[in-house]
């Protein structure tokens, strides 16, 4: 399987960038990032080649160089069905801009989204943040046609500003886009049309999205 395209604009090995391409938005515990893992929570097929002893020697460099930050927080035991107190994993800025320049993003066309439920009358709330309000109703409305989600109502649109969208990354100005849906998480399952949602894909929400991009416009 093919790796996602770098620039090699930094002397991060591709061990520790694929670790970046997970830790990019979010804060994880050594668990989600051991090699027999990383494929299922990154929905990819590949992974690194760290073992679980090199995996914890190149954290620890990477904490030394000042490119992660290690915390205590609470981490879900899905074996044990409870949560522990351990260390967790997050990118400083100087990590995070290492990772833009090897990945090179258009921040212009990030969009990040989330769906939860609302309270017990199976409705849900979907919201869209992005620097360009016009990127992020493109994406709702080619969610709503691959049958990702359900809008029902008004969208309404607030503009944030000094948004930190990511652990290590402030935008001057994003939009939220939010909606009610008439999705429920105890919805059963609901074929989605990948090829309407890719259809007239510009944004980007992972590394995925983000390198399929990459490798039509380049």
């Amino acid at each position: 399987m093919e790796l996602p395209k770098r620039s090699h604009a930094t002397d991060l090995t591709d061990n520790e960038l694929l670790l970046f391409d997970f830790l990019f938005d979010t804060s994880l515990a050594f668990d989600h990032l051991r090699i027999d893992d990383y494929s299922f929570h990154m929905n990819c097929r590949y992974s690194h080649s760290l073992d679980d002893d090199r995996l914890r020697a190149t954290l620890a460099s990477l904490v030394d160089r000042r490119l992660l930050n290690e915390s205590i927080g609470p981490v879900f035991n899905v074996e044990t069905r409870d949560w522990s107190y351990r260390p967790r994993y997050t990118l400083t800025e100087s990590g995070g801009d290492l990772w833009d320049r090897e990945r090179k993003p258009d921040w212009n066309g990030f969009v990040a989204t989330a769906h939860w439920q609302l309270g017990l009358n199976c409705r849900g709330m979907m919201r869209i943040l992005c620097s360009d309000e016009r990127i992020g109703r493109m994406c709702l409305g080619s969610m709503f046609g691959a049958g990702l989600v359900s809008p029902v109502g008004r969208i309404r649109v607030r503009t944030i500003w000094n948004a930190r969208l990511l652990p290590w990354k402030t935008f001057n100005r994003v939009y939220s886009i939010r909606c009610k849906t008439n999705d429920s998480v105890n919805d059963g399952p609901v074929r989605t049309d990948w090829s309407v949602y890719n259809a007239r894909r510009t944004w980007w929400r992972d590394i995925h999205e983000l390198d399929s991009l990459d490798r039509e416009y380049r």
